[in-house]
């Protein structure tokens, strides 16, 4: 976590939503600094609980994510094929392997 006191833009929630508008935040007004805040993810040591004694579920820390691309309207096929395809982008920009087609 930064030091820095102030920020021009801060996102409460680190989930999928607050997360995606930070990056894209960030993409789009790279002048701007920008504050993501929420729970981290669990260290590996934790793994299995929250660190609150309670155990992970959903997919929240990237374990058990379904990705589907069929729908029943054409128009959510078409944006979730596309969202599946900007996965390899996030990839290289952040050296992590966040997509595994099985």
């Amino acid at each position: 976590m930064s030091e820095k006191e102030h920020y021009d833009v801060c996102i409460i929630g680190a989930g999928t939503f607050g997360s995606a508008a930070a990056y894209h935040l960030s993409k789009l007004a790279p002048e701007l600094s920008v504050i993501l805040i929420g729970p981290g993810e669990p260290s590996r040591d934790e793994e299995g609980s929250r660190g609150d004694g309670r155990e992970v579920f959903g997919c929240h820390y990237d374990e058990g994510r379904v990705t589907r691309v069929i729908a029943t309207l054409h128009r959510e096929q078409v944006l979730a094929y596309r969202s599946t395809k900007q996965y390899r982008i996030l990839e290289q920009e952040s050296g992590l392997e966040i997509y595994k087609e099985c």
